[in-house]
């Protein structure tokens, strides 16, 4: 019997950065690490890790798990508005995508339980 095929995100992926782009909320979208340092408010899209949540018989089913960071150029001024800029920016992308729960059915669904949302600064460039 042969084993069946894994499934890879490269569509989900991809299907995810149309989303985040057609937003209209960041000005550009990547699927990894953005190289320089970015220009307006960017996403970029990582996978993050996979778990196995249950099996049938004769495959797995998986919970993978994508992380997508939000970059934007922390010396802009005036300084305080940054904060407010990016939590307007989460909020209104975490709203999209409870609304559009499946992606347009590239996934079975978003756990909402599992959306965390650190934040932090890091140099680029």
């Amino acid at each position: 019997m042969a084993a069946p095929a894994a499934v890879k995100l490269k569509a989900t992926l991809q299907k995810l950065q149309t989303h985040l782009q057609a937003s209209g909320r960041l000005s550009e979208v990547t699927i990894g690490e953005p190289k320089d340092p970015p220009a307006g408010v960017h996403g970029a899209i990582f996978l993050s890790g996979y778990r196995i949540v249950g099996t049938t018989l004769d495959k797995t089913i998986e919970q993978r798990s994508v992380m997508v960071q939000i970059y934007m150029n922390a010396l802009q001024e005036p300084r305080g508005d940054i904060e407010f800029l990016m939590d307007d920016t989460v909020s209104e992308l975490l709203e999209d995508f409870m609304g559009d729960f499946t992606l347009d059915g590239a996934i079975r669904n978003i756990s909402p339980t599992e959306v965390t949302v650190p934040f932090g600064y890091q140099s680029i460039g």
